[in-house]
């Protein structure tokens, strides 16, 4: 589920720099980009050790 919620962040980040995902054409850039992203974070970071705690 972290790495899912850090996907959805990466993503989300990309549209607000101008990337779109609306057309093939488009949507394999970001993509690349965003499993670039995705690698070099998981590459600093353990998502399983990411937890949710309701603002605890």
């Amino acid at each position: 589920v972290q790495s899912e919620l850090t996907r959805y962040a990466v993503h989300s980040v990309l549209h607000l720099m101008g990337f779109d995902d609306l057309t093939p054409e488009k949507r394999r850039p970001m993509k690349r980009e965003e499993n670039r992203l995705m690698k070099q974070l998981a590459d600093q970071f353990s998502f399983s050790k990411l937890t949710l705690t309701g603002g605890k």
